[in-house]
């Protein structure tokens, strides 16, 4: 398997979705919950409710984590937001690299003629 760093934006999103599940799975089982929830379930798949009540309570220990060791909840949770919108956002320039060279590829494959043509309408 390829380091994570190496992984294409939308995989490395999806790992890390999955890395949240496992943390919420083993959150809800500290809690009590039998968490059957998360049970045979990919990260793409988890319940709304499920996911906001769970969630929810995971954020509120990490906000109790951070004052407890002197950091400001709020800015904990600021920076991951600023850190999402960061990886959306390389996501999606990556995903736009990648629909450009396969654009390329399709014109490079077709020819000059075709190109001409299609240029011509």
């Amino acid at each position: 398997m390829p380091e994570f760093a190496d992984l294409p934006a939308n995989e490395r999103d999806f790992v890390l979705a999955e890395w949240a599940l496992d943390a919420l799975d083993a959150y809800a089982l500290n809690m009590g919950n039998t968490s059957d929830w998360v049970e045979d379930c990919d990260a793409d798949q988890v319940g709304e409710s499920d996911l906001m009540a769970t969630g929810a309570d995971l954020v509120d220990a990490l906000m109790r984590l951070a004052r407890l060791n002197g950091v400001d909840p709020q800015a904990m949770i600021d920076k991951g937001v600023a850190y999402h919108l960061a990886s959306a956002t390389d996501e999606n320039e990556e995903i736009a690299a990648a629909e450009d060279d396969e654009t390329v590829s399709l014109l490079c494959d077709r020819g000059i003629a075709d190109i001409e043509n299609f240029l011509k309408g």
